[in-house]
C-alpha cells in the first residue's frame, strides 16, 4: 500500500501518466478530462445546464434546509441547528482563505446556489 501512496504522490503532475495535458500551471485536471464530453454538451444546451443546476440547489440546499427547519423547529432538537450554522461559518471562513477565481470554461447558471448570491451583489451578465 505504502507504495502505491508513494508512486502517486511522485507521479502525481505527471500529466502523460493521466491520459490528459497540464494546463500552463501544470496541473492536470482529471475530473474535467473526464468530463468533457459532458462539460461540451452542457455549454451548446444552457437549459439543460440550468435545470441540472436547480437539481442540485434543490437536493443539495433545500432538502437538507427542509430537515433542518423541522427537527429544530417540529422536533425541538437545537443541537443539529447550531452544529450546522458553525459549520457553514467555519466553511465560509476556509472558502475566503483558499478562493481561486473560476475558469473561464465555468458554466455559470443563476439558478446554482453560489451563483445567485454572487449576482445579486454583483453584474453577472448573460450566463
Amino acid at each position: 500500500a505504502s507504495f502505491c501512496i508513494s508512486y502517486i504522490e511522485l507521479n502525481a503532475g505527471d500529466a502523460s501518466l493521466r491520459g490528459g495535458e497540464a494546463d500552463e500551471r501544470g496541473i492536470v485536471d482529471t475530473g474535467f478530462i473526464a468530463t468533457n464530453c459532458l462539460h461540451t454538451w452542457l455549454s451548446s444546451n444552457r437549459d439543460w445546464n440550468d435545470v441540472f443546476a436547480l437539481i442540485n440547489t434543490l437536493g443539495c440546499v433545500l432538502m437538507p434546509g427542509l430537515y433542518l427547519v423541522w427537527n429544530t423547529l417540529w422536533v425541538g432538537d437545537y443541537d443539529l441547528a447550531f452544529r450546522y450554522l458553525a459549520t457553514q461559518v467555519l466553511r465560509s471562513v476556509c472558502g475566503w482563505f483558499t478562493y481561486l477565481p473560476s475558469s473561464p470554461e465555468y458554466l455559470m447558471s443563476y439558478n446554482d446556489v453560489p451563483d445567485i448570491f454572487q449576482c445579486l451583489s454583483k453584474q453577472c451578465g448573460d450566463p
